[in-house]
């Protein structure tokens, strides 16, 4: 008798479902990574920038913070830099800067800038109620929580410190993602490079500076990648449109500092910094994100 052999190709259904990586180490965060490039097909990324801020460095203090107001001022509605909710998962955040260098008043002395940007891990922690005066949560407004972010992460950096002194290792409340010093590309302007001539004048009996040319400004983009699902809180101080800002998450922070500030910034007589001898800066941030 012969055998029955059955040669039929079975028809086994494959489904492709995506290669995650189990939870070892540093695979937990590969993983969320992995989950929202799978969902970005599906989910709308929003974005919110509220525009270009300008302004002059600080020539009263060795700090200047740039503003992230992107990222603290969230609005309900259906646009899409709004959300639907009070909840959001952030994706990126990023900030572009630029330094314009004065032409009036040339640097010619060894004066240095430092761009220092991070995260200030400490939430602000705002109570929703307060017997001893402290500003609750429903009651700040954006000034009230950039001059917190500012006062906890400047402690080390807003104060004249020598440079060849052993600090104390002490716990902080913020994580600094980066630093770089402010180099103005000099290989490709058209003109002359910013210099200073000094003549000296017999009828004054003093030396004058003569000045020419001018430096290339200078641009940095920065970015955070939060990656994380934010709770936000709404507050509308003095009765203005309720914003929502996170008042239980890490907080992105950037900031200028110079370490020696009086060795360009010399006042007048009067004891007033002329406006043409101050640095001028621009900042824009973005902040990417999904609300459902």
């Amino acid at each position: 008798m012969a055998v029955r052999r059955n040669n039929k190709r079975k028809n086994t259904r494959v489904t492709r479902r995506p290669n995650f990586r189990k939870n070892t180490r540093g695979g937990v965060k590969i993983r969320k990574k992995q989950l929202v490039r799978a969902r970005q097909s599906i989910v709308e990324t929003k974005k919110r920038s509220m525009g270009t801020l300008s302004g002059k460095l600080d020539v009263g203090r060795f700090i200047t913070h740039f503003s992230t107001r992107s990222f603290l001022d969230l609005r309900q509605g259906l646009l899409e830099s709004q959300m639907v909710g009070q909840n959001i998962f952030s994706k990126y955040y990023s900030m572009k800067i630029k330094l314009n260098f004065p032409t009036t008043h040339p640097i010619v002395e060894n004066f240095r800038l430092q761009l220092v940007w991070g995260w200030m891990t400490a939430p602000l922690a705002y109570p929703a109620s307060s017997n001893t005066g402290a500003v609750t949560r429903d009651e700040v407004d954006l000034d009230d929580i950039q001059t917190v972010v500012a006062q906890r992460v400047e402690h080390d950096f807003n104060q004249k410190i020598d440079q060849m002194n052993f600090r104390d290792k002490e716990k902080t409340v913020y994580r600094v993602l980066g630093k770089e010093w402010v180099k103005p590309d000099r290989r490709h302007q058209i003109g002359h490079n910013q210099s200073a001539t000094a003549v000296y004048n017999p009828s004054s009996a003093k030396v004058e500076w003569y000045e020419r040319g001018s430096l290339e400004p200078w641009t940095k983009q920065l970015t955070w990648k939060p990656m994380k699902r934010m709770k936000l809180t709404g507050t509308s101080k003095d009765g203005s449109q309720t914003f929502y800002y996170p008042n239980e998450n890490w907080i992105p922070f950037a900031f200028m500092y110079s370490p020696n500030l009086e060795s360009y910034y010399t006042p007048t007589p009067g004891g007033v910094v002329p406006d043409d001898a101050k640095i001028d800066f621009q900042t824009n941030d973005c902040h990417w994100f999904t609300d459902s």
